[in-house]
């Protein structure tokens, strides 16, 4: 019966700590694979003309910014040329950073990708960083990414802020610090929700069943000693 009971809780608290480790942003690419219910949306419909200050621009409660200005009538999707889109001017040694502006927590965001490192046999690499209350949660590197692709991150856990850019090539050494160029449109978010997570049946049940086990061994324990103590 020991062995059963502590083989049990074992797995609970394995079963647990698997959880954790999954836990984490998910890069996805796809409409609809990060973001079910866009809550917020930029569009970039304002940015329609070259040298828009893009340091502070702002749409939906949404802060889209880099530290440049913009550059349109260009094609970063690889369709017909564009108008009205979030671009730097012929990029820059920042990233773009997506925020809310009341410092709201995503669930998701997804949004159309660009880069001004476009020629017809080129496909860019894209890196990023999730930060939630100024702590890296999450980063990742992706290459041979196709311009126009719908690209997302979606965490359970919240994230109140993601940070991009497009590199030429994507490298070990490729970071934040390297001249990027990436172009967005059609921007998604969906808010997390705050109402607290129901445990999951079979966690729960896991859990329990442990408990159970460690209550059978004290109550067997606490008779043996008082059979010894008669």
């Amino acid at each position: 019966m020991r062995i059963f009971a502590l083989t049990v809780f074992c797995a609970a608290m394995i079963f647990g700590r698997i959880n954790a480790l999954q836990a984490g942003p998910v890069f996805s690419t796809g409409s609809g694979t990060a973001v079910i219910t866009a809550d917020r949306t930029a569009t970039f419909d304002s940015i329609n003309q070259n040298g828009i200050d893009l340091s502070s621009y702002s749409e939906d409660n949404l802060s889209i910014t880099v530290p440049d200005t913009s550059k349109v009538a260009f094609d970063p999707f690889s369709e017909a040329i564009s108008s009205e889109f979030h671009y730097g001017d012929g990029g820059n040694f920042s990233y773009v950073t997506i925020r809310g502006t009341d410092s709201a927590v995503f669930d998701g965001v997804e949004f159309k990708f660009g880069s001004g490192w476009f020629e017809s046999t080129t496909t860019p690499g894209l890196i990023w960083e999730t930060l939630l209350n100024g702590t890296v949660t999450g980063s990742g590197g992706v290459s041979l990414l196709a311009h126009g692709s719908i690209v997302g991150w979606s965490d359970p856990d919240g994230f109140d802020e993601l940070r991009v850019a497009s590199v030429l090539v994507l490298t070990s050494t490729s970071s934040f610090g390297n001249l990027q160029a990436i172009a967005l449109d059609d921007l998604n978010v969906q808010l997390k929700d705050e109402t607290p997570t129901v445990p999951e049946p079979a966690s729960m049940a896991l859990w329990g069943l442990g408990s159970l086990g460690i209550g059978v061994i004290a109550r067997r324990r606490n008779r043996k000693q008082t059979e010894l103590s008669a």
